[in-house]
């Protein structure tokens, strides 16, 4: 994909143990980080959207209100990798979680497609 685009993120948890059903819990939060910040000082809290899923909230900026993060017009052609930390399942002996990573391989920018001419140049 090229930079400036979005990416979304769907997580689906579940928890599977032999423990009675009342002493765990599924997972509560999500926590995403992305390369663009050095994984570090910004990250998103994702909406549980059904029991144990994950998804981005919705971005206010987005034209259709989507669910998706916008990668940096200016982030290099490679790979972008976001970091998830799925958190807070607990257990009679204390809180599980999982660390979670995807990525998508960034070429180009939106620039590439997009086009501003007068009309009738070149239509």
């Amino acid at each position: 994909m090229k930079s400036g685009y979005g990416v979304n993120i769907y997580i689906s948890s579940r928890v599977n143990t032999n423990a009675p059903s009342s002493s765990v819990t599924s997972a509560q939060n999500a926590i995403s980080y992305f390369p663009e910040f050095n994984y570090k000082n910004y990250w998103r809290l994702l909406d549980m959207t059904s029991y144990g899923d994950f998804e981005f909230k919705h971005n206010k900026y987005s034209t259709f209100n989507s669910r998706a993060h916008f990668t940096p017009l200016w982030f290099p052609d490679a790979k972008y990798t976001v970091f998830t930390e799925l958190i807070d399942v607990w257990t009679p002996a204390g809180m599980l979680r999982m660390n979670l990573y995807d990525h998508v391989n960034i070429e180009g920018n939106l620039f590439e497609d997009w086009r501003i001419a007068p009309k009738g140049v070149n239509d």
